[in-house]
């Protein structure tokens, strides 16, 4: 399988005082999974959620020292509505709740867009050791899944 990078989110590596440790990851693709790989040479439980939930050695992910492994969080990551409507600020108010139609023909000078105003989850990587007084270390990426043909 090959795997692209969409961006690196951070590196762990204040674990030696045996306290779960987190790191913001932000907003995540439906579509896209973390890579965590551990770096220091300990094994270490990481967990991905939305509410921040801190990582224990019952309720997270063991990663073996200095391997890799792919983490999707435990609620899937939401990006809004599948449909755009219109909200009524046109100046009579009569186009709320219509939909946004697209016409041929239409002239403008420059790239025309559409920005949607979605609710964006936002998600939190915590990690704690394995074994008391172990020092890992973890790297965290964002990647996705790609066609090599």
């Amino acid at each position: 399988m090959a795997f692209r990078v969409i961006r690196h989110i951070g590196i762990i590596n204040s674990l030696g005082d045996d306290a779960a440790h987190s790191l913001t990851v932000g907003v995540i693709s439906p579509n896209s999974a973390l890579r965590v790989t551990e770096v220091g040479g300990n094994d270490v439980s990481v967990k991905v959620t939305e509410g921040g939930t801190a990582a224990t050695a019952t309720n997270g992910i063991t990663l073996k020292a200095n391997s890799s492994t792919l983490i999707t969080p435990d609620t899937k990551p939401q990006n809004g509505p599948g449909e755009m409507q219109l909200n009524g600020t046109d100046s009579s108010g009569s186009d709320a709740g219509s939909r946004v139609l697209f016409e041929s023909g239409v002239e403008h000078t420059g790239l025309g867009g559409i920005v949607y105003d979605r609710a964006e989850t936002n998600f939190t990587l915590s990690a704690i050791n394995e074994t008391s007084g172990s020092d890992a270390v973890i790297r965290v990426e964002e990647v996705t899944h790609i066609n090599t043909i």
